[in-house]
């Protein structure tokens, strides 16, 4: 996709123009401090020259899964590379360059999945094939989301992508990347029923079993250490490389990881004896003019938290 040119271009374009016209002192002219910007502007519209040159070409911006899986391409290379800052800004425009569904039920299916995202559903329900670009990108940024040890969030990106098409030969992947996430979020029980119901999934596939060894390996293994004694607790989750560099190129860790971190609320430690979730240095005051508003008891410093 082009990109359009910006108006420093145009206006270039335009004096060239104006410079073979031998126009440019007849134009300038009529632009000084004795004009107003109206004037200037009306005869500067009203210019030929200016119609033709000063219009931006404009490109259709609509959804393209071609474009979004060059995007997500994209992304994979820098993800094996393990630089996961660039990796996931390209999963992010894979997303918003795939075709979506219509809004309404994409805000649908949203609310549904941040209010109860039920993972062991979403695997059951999941409908191949509708949205195959979105559901793609959806499953990769979960990758990334997980290296951040963002489980929470890892695990909405993964039921998006089941909502959305992800294809049923690549489900064990991310039912182990799922399962894996309900362990560090102490639901070791979720974990062993999605990885059981994983492998009988696994098992209905109509594929030589050598082509999902691996897949099927991998889910037995985490399911004996789930199984273990105290094995629930001693997963290695989180990735080793993670705060280096080669993960992060320059890009910092915290700077990162602060973009998907919804950090804690300060805490208000003086609270208002009838009122808790307002500080002790203000009051509810109420005027004829004013309605209620708050009042300063007390000299209040910036970043002081007055509410909570």
């Amino acid at each position: 996709m082009g990109e359009a040119p910006c108006f420093q271009e145009l206006f270039a374009n335009l004096i060239t123009k104006l410079k073979e016209l031998d126009k440019v002192m007849e134009v300038s002219s009529h632009f000084g401090p004795d004009r107003s910007l109206e004037e200037m502007f009306s005869y500067l519209w009203g210019l030929d020259e200016a119609q033709f040159y000063l219009k931006p070409t404009l490109f259709h911006l609509g959804k393209s899964d071609a474009e979004s899986e060059r995007l997500r391409a994209e992304g994979n290379r820098f993800y094996q590379r393990k630089f996961f800052d660039k990796a996931l800004k390209l999963y992010n425009l894979s997303i918003m360059s795939a075709s979506h569904p219509k809004l309404p039920l994409m805000k649908r299916d949203i609310n549904i999945i941040i209010k109860n995202p039920d993972i062991l559903e979403a695997f059951e329900t999941s409908n191949e094939d509708s949205y195959r670009s979105l559901a793609l990108g959806y499953a990769n940024r979960s990758a990334v989301l997980f290296e951040l040890g963002q489980h929470k969030k890892c695990i909405n990106d993964i039921t998006m992508a089941l909502r959305y098409g992800y294809p049923k030969l690549l489900h064990s992947k991310l039912a182990e990347r799922a399962a894996k996430c309900l362990i560090a979020l102490k639901r070791g029980e979720e974990a062993k029923h999605l990885l059981r119901s994983s492998l009988q999934a696994l098992n209905a596939i109509s594929l030589d079993e050598t082509k999902t060894r691996a897949s099927r390996d991998a889910l037995h293994q985490l399911l004996q250490q789930c199984q273990d004694e105290g094995g629930v607790n001693s997963l290695p989750l989180e990735p080793e490389c993670l705060g280096t560099s080669s993960c992060f190129s320059s890009a910092a860790k915290h700077q990162l990881l602060f973009t998907y971190k919804t950090p804690e609320p300060p805490e208000l430690l003086y609270r208002h004896p009838t009122i808790p979730s307002l500080s002790s240095a203000v009051s509810l005051a109420f005027s004829s003019t004013q309605g209620r508003f708050l009042l300063a008891e007390r000299s209040i410093s910036p970043g002081n938290i007055l509410q909570q």
